[in-house]
Order: structure tokens, then C-alpha cells, then sequence
């Protein structure tokens, strides 16, 4: 599953990146895959895939920020398997 590759990519590599770098990042993943000629949604959705509205909500309710980074970076946290590096401005 090509989208499932793509999010390990961003959990593996994203988390030290602000978010310009991290829009870079997934920006270059779909210019190689447009530059390879390998079909793929258009719309990623990276963080989607790997959580839902009522997780996201929850993670508000407990005080997470509601900005697309602490949200990334809540995903983030969530799948890795070590503890990850993350920049929180």
C-alpha cells in the first residue's frame, strides 16, 4: 500500500522538521511518485490515515492545540515505536 509507505516516511523522518519543512517533505514524496509515473491519490492525508476526527478531538479535550504540528505530532508520537524527536515551537 503506497500511502501506507508514505506515512511510515513521515513518522520516520518528519518529526524534527517544522511544518514548512514537513509540507516540503510530502511535496517532494509526490513529485517522485509524479516524476516515476506511479498513480496515487492526490490527496494524501497523511495524518487521516493514522488517526480519526474522535481521536484528534480527544487529543484537544486534553489540551493538545488545535494547529496542523501539535496534531502531526501527536500522530507522530502515537505509532512510534521508540521515543521520537519532535520540535515544538
Amino acid at each position: 500500500n503506497l500511502r501506507a509507505e508514505l506515512v511510515a516516511a513521515f513518522v520516520c523522518y518528519a518529526g524534527p522538521l517544522d511544518q514548512n519543512l514537513r509540507a516540503e517533505l510530502v511535496a517532494s514524496f509526490t513529485d517522485e511518485l509524479l516524476k516515476h509515473h506511479i498513480p496515487f491519490h492526490n490527496d494524501l492525508e497523511l495524518v487521516r490515515f493514522l488517526s480519526n476526527e474522535n481521536e484528534i478531538s480527544d487529543w484537544h479535550l486534553a489540551g493538545l492545540p488545535k494547529d496542523d504540528l501539535s496534531i502531526q505530532n501527536g500522530m507522530i508520537i502515537k505509532h512510534c515505536i521508540r521515543q521520537p524527536l519532535l520540535i515544538d515551537p
